[in-house]
C-alpha cells in the first residue's frame, strides 16, 4: 500500500489564498473608509477653529453693526458673514417705548472649504447709542 505525502494540495492552497485575499480587501476597505472619515474630521475641525477666530473677533476689533462680508481666511477656506439686529420674540420683548440700553445682533458665519461648508450662529450684544439729542 502506497502512504499519501504529507502537505497541502494545489485546491486547498487555491482556497486558502481567495479567503486571504477577500479578507485583505475588506481590511483594506475598512482603513480607506477610515481614512477619509478623519480627512473629514480634520477639515471640519479647521473650519470650526477658523469660525471661533472670526466669532471671537465680531464686535471686539470693530463696532458691532450690521452688515455682509466676505473673504478668505487662507488658500483652502473662505468665508461669508452676515450680522444683523436680532429682535427678541414678542412674548420676550420689553414693552414698546421704554429704553433699551442694550442691542443684541445675529452673527451668522459660513466658512466654506472645496464642495463642503459649515454653518455657526451666535447672538452678540452691545450697549445703544443715545439717539442725538437725548439725554441732558
Amino acid at each position: 500500500m502506497r502512504q499519501r505525502a504529507a502537505g497541502f494540495t494545489l485546491l486547498e492552497i487555491l482556497v486558502a489564498f481567495v479567503v486571504f485575499a477577500l479578507a485583505f480587501s475588506v481590511v483594506l476597505e475598512l482603513l480607506s473608509a477610515s481614512l477619509n472619515q478623519t480627512r473629514r474630521a480634520r477639515e471640519f475641525t479647521q473650519a470650526a477653529l477658523w469660525a471661533k477666530s472670526m466669532m471671537d473677533r465680531v464686535g471686539v476689533e470693530d463696532k458691532l453693526k450690521e452688515g455682509r462680508d466676505a473673504g478668505e481666511f487662507d488658500s483652502t477656506y473662505r468665508y461669508e458673514l452676515n450680522v444683523s439686529e436680532y429682535q427678541l420674540p414678542t412674548a420676550a420683548a420689553p414693552q414698546a417705548g421704554l429704553y433699551q440700553p442694550l442691542q443684541m445682533y445675529k452673527v451668522h458665519l459660513r466658512v466654506i472649504w472645496g464642495k463642503r461648508q459649515a454653518d455657526f450662529n451666535t447672538l452678540k450684544m452691545t450697549q445703544r447709542e443715545l439717539a442725538s439729542g437725548a439725554g441732558g
